[in-house]
């Protein structure tokens, strides 16, 4: 089903020659005079993006690693050249089109800052003009099991972007993932130049080996932030992620010789999901094997302290510290 995008949408502009982005405002979620046709967005795809959960609870709602989402969003504007917004309208703009579209949204809502270059010309001036939006959908995870199909002939992107939440990165991820979706998998596993594991589609992924929980390092990935978090909850009950080069022989190899693994991915949009199926060069494996239970109960704190935060954040600071709770 198409998501339906809440009809309030907040902006922030920023000109040549400010000193920053100005005070948001609420719009409609419509180009209207917002963007000329030969905006650096549309031309040259200069527009980066954050995909963000708010949960609302009672009289209250907390916008999940705010802190955490602002510091990937310049980091995305560093990479593509864009001017970026300051923590103080990020964190505006967000609370402005969560009041704005409360009335129609439900418990979870999705949240998308998407900064994007409005100014053009035969050449990019990406930085010379830029606007800062913000959109809501009512979007609830659901947790299922995921069919995964290794890509080998394509990469994710070029490497100067890997790390990044840039739209130029979603085109070809996004063909080969509808492409995968035709034949019944659910998402592609990137792989690198040296066939080193990366990602899923819009998932960072965890690796259950010998009792290890191993994930892909950082630096030719994206850094999740649900990836952050569990990381973190597992460390809070005894438990260390192992950060490291993952090769796809490894897993391979794991599964040829029936060796016990378990495969997860985490997501904002998406949550925590147990992957049960691995298709790779024609050959599918499947894998019986549950999660282990420290990831289980990982992803049970994660629900737990974001459908009630008043109750349960202030048991983890690291996360807490990085979250913004608003008054409704």
């Amino acid at each position: 089903m198409a998501t339906q995008w809440l009809k309030s949408v907040v902006v922030s502009e920023f000109h040549e020659g400010q000193a920053g982005f100005s005070q948001p405002r609420v719009t409609k979620n419509q180009v209207d005079t917002l963007l000329q046709y030969s905006a650096d967005s549309i031309q040259f795809a200069f527009s980066v993006f954050e995909g963000m959960r708010v949960f609302v609870n009672g009289d209250k709602f907390l916008v999940f690693r705010s802190h955490d989402h602002h510091q990937r969003l310049l980091q995305s504007c560093k990479v593509m050249g864009l001017a970026s917004p300051s923590i103080e309208i990020f964190l505006r703009a967000i609370e402005i089109a969560v009041r704005q579209n409360a009335k129609d949204a439900d418990q979870c809502l999705y949240i998308r800052p998407v900064v994007f270059a409005t100014s053009g010309g035969i050449m990019a001036k990406e930085r010379d003009g830029c606007t800062l939006t913000v959109l809501c959908a009512n979007f609830e995870s659901r947790k299922r099991d995921l069919a995964l199909l290794v890509e080998t002939d394509h990469p994710r992107t070029v490497p100067a972007f890997a790390t990044i939440k840039t739209a130029t990165n979603y085109a070809n991820s996004s063909l080969r993932t509808q492409a995968a979706q035709a034949t019944g998998y659910d998402s592609v596993l990137w792989l690198d130049q040296d066939r080193v594991i990366q990602e899923c589609t819009t998932m960072n992924i965890f690796f259950w080996i010998d009792g290890n929980i191993n994930t892909p390092s950082l630096g030719g990935i994206l850094p999740g932030i649900t990836r952050k978090t569990m990381i973190q909850l597992l460390a809070a009950e005894g438990h260390t992620v192992i950060e490291r080069d993952v090769s796809l022989d490894e897993i391979v190899g794991c599964l040829d010789q029936r060796q016990p693994i378990s495969i997860f991915t985490t997501s904002t949009a998406l949550g925590v999901n147990t992957v049960t199926e691995l298709c790779y060069m024609g050959k599918t494996y499947s894998l019986p094997d549950p999660a282990p239970p420290a990831v289980l109960n990982a992803a049970k704190t994660y629900q737990a302290i974001t459908r009630s935060f008043a109750n349960n954040l202030s048991r983890h600071p690291e996360i807490a510290g990085q979250s913004t709770i608003y008054d409704l």
